[in-house]
Order: C-alpha cells, then sequence, then structure tokens
C-alpha cells in the first residue's frame, strides 16, 4: 500500500454549455433584415415622401412633422446593427468555446486515465520504484493544475461574451437611449458607398471592398444590401449575407401585404419566388457534409426575385464559394425559373456529396445558377433558337469573372452546361473570354452556332467534357455530319458536342432504364373508347437524370469537377459518329451500363 506517493485529485469538469450558435446567428440575421428595413423607412423620409413642388406653410408643416421619423428610422437602423454585430460575434465566440471545451474535456479523460494509472502502479508499490512514481505523479499534477486554470479561463470567457450580449442589450433598451447614442450620427455605410465603381470590371470592385473596414463592410450588408449582393467581385460571404438581408426583408414586408390582402400579382410572383430560395438554403443547411459530418455551408449568391419580368434569378451554393478548392457552376435549361431553384439545388448537392465522398481529401463549393432568363412559360418556343443563350452566355461570363476576382487563390473552377443551358455555356466560352479549367456539357442540343468544334470554346486544350445518354432526346437535336439546321430553317442550337468531328471528350453517362422494355397504359380521355398506349423508355425522363447519384454520369462529372481528368480517371466513351451511307450512330446504345458509387472514396 502506497503512504508515501501523493496522487492527485481528479481535475475539475468544464461546465455544460448548451447554446446553439447558428440559432444565434439565425437571431442575428433577424435584426439585420429588422435594420434595413428601418433605414429604408428614414431613406423614404427623407427622399420619396418629401413632396419637392409643395409649398406653403402646409408644406412646411408637413416635411417638419415627418422629420423627426426618418431621424429616429436611421438611429433606430443603426442601433439593430450594434446589436446584430455583437449577436454575430457572439455565435462565433460560442462557436470557439463549444469547441474549446471539447478538448477541455478530451484532456480531462487523459488526465483521469493518468491519474487511475498512478493508483494502479501505487498498490503493492516496491522501494525502489517510488522515485519514478513520485516523478510521474508530480508531472500529472502539473497536468492537472494546468488543466483547471485553462478551465477557469474558459469560463470566464463564457461569462465575459454573455455580459458582452446583455451590455450591447441594456445600451439600447429605450428609444431615449438610442437617440441619445446614435441619433445624428452618420451612416458608417454613406461614405464607402459614394467610393464604389459604378460598372467598374470585377477586379476594381474587389480592390474598393478590400479597402474597406470590417466596419464599413457589414454596414453596407446592413444599410444597402442590394448594392453589393449581385456585385461581381464581391466575395461570395459578403454577397450572400447581404442577399440574405434583402430576402428576409422582402419576405416580410410580401407577407405583410398578403395578410392584409393588398398584395397584387407581381408581389404574389415576387414573394413565391423568394420563398423558393428561402426553402432551398434551409433545405441545403438542414444536411450535412458526408465527410465531416457538419452542417452543409449555402450562399446566396444571387438574388433578384422580380428580374426577367418576373421569373427571378438566383443562385444558391453548396459549399463555401470563398475557399473550397473546387468550384462548380452548373447552368440549367429549358424551363428554369427562380421558383426552379430547389431542384437545382439538390443536383449540386447530389454533385458536392458525390465529389466530397469519392475525394474527401478535397474542399468542393457547387454553384446551382439561375442567372440568366431562360425560355420558360409562355416563351418557350424561345428554345429552338440562341437568342436567349446569347444574353445569358454574358451574365455566364461575368459570373465566372466574378468568382476568379473575389478570391486570391485561385479555385479549380468547372462550368456545367444542362440541356439549353449548354448552348448558355457554349455562348459564354465563345463570345467572350473566361478563365475556367474545365468545361462539361450533358444533355446538350448544341453549344450555339459560334461552336463548330472544340476549337472555338475559351477552354483549355483536351479540357471540354461531355456526357450524353444514348436515349436522350433533347441530345440528340445538334446537328451532325451534314446537316445543319441553323442554315435550312434558321433554328437549331448547333453541333452535337458528343460527335467525332466537334473533338470533345465524351464519358458514359447512360441511364439505367435506357432501352427498357416499353410500358403501356390506357388513354383515359372522356368520351374516347379505351385505347392501349405504348411508349417507349425512350423520353424526357432520359434529360433529366444526369446529377442522379450512382450514375456514370455524376460520378464522371465528380471526377471532372476535382481534376481527376486524366484517361484512366474516367469512364470514357466512344464518339456519336454519322457515316454517309447511313444515319447518326451512337456506340453507347450497344455498351454496357455501369453503376458506380459516388458515396464511395476512389482509390
Amino acid at each position: 500500500m502506497n503512504d508515501r506517493v501523493v496522487i492527485p485529485a481528479n481535475p475539475p469538469e468544464a461546465p455544460e454549455l448548451d447554446v446553439e450558435p447558428e440559432t444565434i446567428r439565425g437571431f442575428a440575421r433577424s435584426l439585420r433584415s429588422a435594420s434595413a428595413q428601418i433605414d429604408d423607412l428614414g431613406t423614404f423620409v427623407g427622399g420619396s415622401a418629401r413632396i419637392g413642388d409643395w409649398q406653403g406653410s402646409d408644406a412646411a408643416a408637413y416635411h417638419q412633422d415627418i422629420a423627426p421619423i426618418g431621424h429616429r428610422a436611421d438611429a433606430m437602423s443603426l442601433a439593430l446593427r450594434s446589436v446584430h454585430q455583437q449577436a454575430d460575434d457572439h455565435a462565433d465566440e460560442m462557436d470557439a468555446l463549444v469547441e474549446e471545451r471539447t478538448d477541455l474535456e478530451q484532456r480531462r479523460g487523459h488526465a483521469m486515465q493518468w491519474i487511475s494509472g498512478l493508483w494502479q502502479r501505487s498498490r503493492d508499490l516496491g522501494e525502489d520504484e517510488v522515485p519514478a512514481l513520485e516523478a510521474d505523479a508530480a508531472r500529472c499534477q502539473t497536468a492537472c493544475d494546468t488543466l483547471a486554470d485553462d478551465v477557469a479561463g474558459w469560463l470566464r470567457r463564457v461569462r465575459a461574451s454573455e455580459r458582452r450580449m446583455l451590455q450591447t442589450f441594456s445600451r439600447v433598451a429605450t428609444v431615449e437611449q438610442v437617440e441619445k447614442k446614435y441619433g445624428g450620427v452618420p451612416d458608417p455605410a454613406d461614405e464607402p458607398l459614394s467610393r464604389m465603381p459604378r460598372g467598374g470590371m470585377p477586379e476594381e470592385v474587389r480592390a474598393w471592398w478590400d479597402g474597406l473596414t470590417r466596419d464599413e463592410q457589414l454596414a453596407i450588408i446592413s444599410a444597402s444590401p442590394g448594392s453589393i449582393g449581385n456585385l461581381d467581385g464581391v466575395p461570395a460571404w459578403a454577397r450572400g449575407e447581404a442577399n440574405e438581408t434583402s430576402l428576409t426583408r422582402d419576405v416580410a414586408a410580401w407577407e405583410m401585404l398578403e395578410f392584409n390582402g393588398s398584395i397584387t400579382d407581381d408581389e404574389r410572383g415576387w414573394l413565391e419566388n423568394a420563398r423558393s430560395a428561402q426553402d432551398a438554403l434551409a433545405d441545403t443547411r438542414s444536411r450535412v457534409d458526408p465527410v465531416t459530418g457538419e452542417p452543409l455551408v449555402s450562399q446566396l449568391y444571387l438574388y433578384d426575385p422580380a428580374a426577367f419580368d418576373g421569373d427571378g434569378r438566383v443562385a444558391v451554393s453548396v459549399g463555401d464559394l470563398d475557399s473550397a478548392q473546387n468550384v462548380s457552376v452548373s447552368v440549367p435549361g429549358l424551363t428554369t425559373e427562380m421558383t426552379s431553384i430547389g431542384g437545382n439545388a439538390t443536383n449540386v448537392r447530389d454533385l458536392y456529396e458525390a465529389s466530397r465522398s469519392m475525394h474527401p481529401d478535397q474542399t468542393t463549393a457547387t454553384l446551382a445558377w439561375i442567372g440568366y432568363d431562360a425560355p420558360s412559360g409562355l416563351d418557350s418556343g424561345r428554345v429552338g433558337f440562341e437568342g436567349a443563350a446569347t444574353e445569358g452566355g454574358s451574365r455566364l461570363a461575368d459570373t465566372l469573372d466574378g468568382l476568379r476576382a473575389s478570391r486570391d487563390d485561385p479555385a479549380h473552377l468547372t462550368v456545367i452546361g444542362h440541356s439549353y443551358g449548354s448552348t448558355t455555356m457554349g455562348h459564354g466560352l465563345t463570345d467572350h473570354d473566361v478563365d475556367v479549367d474545365e468545361a462539361v456539357a450533358i444533355g446538350s442540343p448544341g453549344l450555339g452556332a459560334n461552336a463548330a468544334d472544340v476549337g472555338d470554346l475559351d477552354v483549355p486544350d483536351g479540357h471540354f467534357f461531355v456526357g450524353r445518354n444514348s436515349d436522350d432526346p433533347v441530345a440528340d437535336l445538334g446537328d451532325k455530319g451534314w446537316v445543319n439546321k441553323g442554315d435550312a430553317l434558321g433554328a437549331g442550337l448547333g453541333r452535337d458536342p458528343a460527335e467525332d468531328d466537334f473533338g470533345g471528350r465524351r464519358f458514359q453517362a447512360e441511364d439505367v432504364a435506357r432501352g427498357g422494355p416499353p410500358d403501356w397504359w390506357v388513354d383515359p380521355t372522356p368520351g374516347v373508347p379505351d385505347t392501349i398506349v405504348w411508349e417507349h423508355s425512350n423520353s424526357l425522363d432520359m434529360h433529366t437524370g444526369y446529377y442522379d447519384p450512382d450514375t456514370e454520369s455524376l460520378w464522371n462529372m465528380s471526377q471532372v469537377v476535382t481534376g481527376h481528368t486524366g484517361d484512366e480517371d474516367l469512364m470514357r466513351a466512344d464518339h456519336v459518329h454519322d457515316p454517309w451511307y447511313d444515319g447518326p450512330r451512337d456506340p453507347e446504345a450497344d455498351a454496357d451500363i455501369e453503376r458506380p458509387s459516388t458515396r464511395q472514396r476512389v482509390p
């Protein structure tokens, strides 16, 4: 029995920290949106509410009466911003403190094991073993003392963060406090906004943004989110925060009109668009990264619910566009509107999860980009012509330039065009100078009249890829051989990029239902005798499955997005060819279909 060596007591445990930093951030975002709404009121009172042509005593009395409302609104906006900023900082501090507590508990567990081992060694201790045990016990005591100090320091930081949050609230608890502290204070966003480049290149915008202080940047996000939310060159984190501020403000305003029964048809459409963006963000953030298990990051990179006569434009990311090693931009096609963002966000989430699962040592961000006026609704007939794709290609090129300019460390950048979106991508790559590492066309009816072959695309040699399901009727629309519908009919979208003469690198993209047995159904039209209708699987279903998990196409796209583009890295496919003596032939129509796992690491 040991009665000579002092064994350390168990070290203290860090108290439980019952906190949800994301809930605090949500609260902070709500405060910022409220600040923006109140700031709008101050701007309105100082601008539209003032009737410049109205003269006389009544006009003077009116202007005098509304002036305090504007001043108070400006002060309230600044007060809410201060609370928002402290709440945001509090969330960051809580994140760090939660992580620090996990580390403290791990250290405590190791110390407890150490102490248990010392007690075991102290039983039946020989005289010659005492010095070694004493030395080890002393080292353990030093570690326990250090741990106790660190736990005490951690607890002080928890209390200090909570105290700062409470103090911030207490300073603006009454209208009198707000007016005393912020009344007449210039908005810190005004001066830097006056220096913002108007119509400048993304590089100029980035230089302006980097020249602002952190407080100025946050002030602009709160006071004037629309000025930077869609501004190329501004980092994605700031665009996302600004656009979510606008989104929350818009939904609150339009829902109030909806509740009051005074909402217009246009506003109802804008509200539906905004809700679609809100739902896509929430759905993405409810999922976790397949490697880390952490909630997915999602950024609202574009937000304009009233664009394109109410069709809207929006872009939602899965992953952090500012820091990811790999970034992809997916461009959808026909029938795409802002309300389609949910399905498109699901597609890029599947691409994100596959890329992360197959290459967990790389970080990736995927962007669902509905940034152009795709043919949809009553104007769907435009899909046979290139006008929308030409205009969309210009907008896409701006987005790609903005992504490049907003980062110091260039990401491995891939652009993916599906269906008519590939035509839009084609115009972006032929009509403009862009800097992409890879380009992928899937289900493409053609890349536009300016893309006769791969040499016309602004893509590095050997880095243009094509995925084409042999049963995809849309992908079969591209010109082949000597046929050129654009010359003959004035319509058509260019050459089939999967054709051998085009020069792209084709990968396998067959659907598991390819060439399946025909299905039948009974025509239910009233007054028509029962008619059995036969329908082959070669339908539009074959056009929409390129992002489906565990398919050849998603596996290959994930390889391209992560930079694994060697011949040995891809499931290669032979090209479509059109012999002079017969119609076009697709060798993939008879090829075996593989079912690769997009949920497992690639060896």
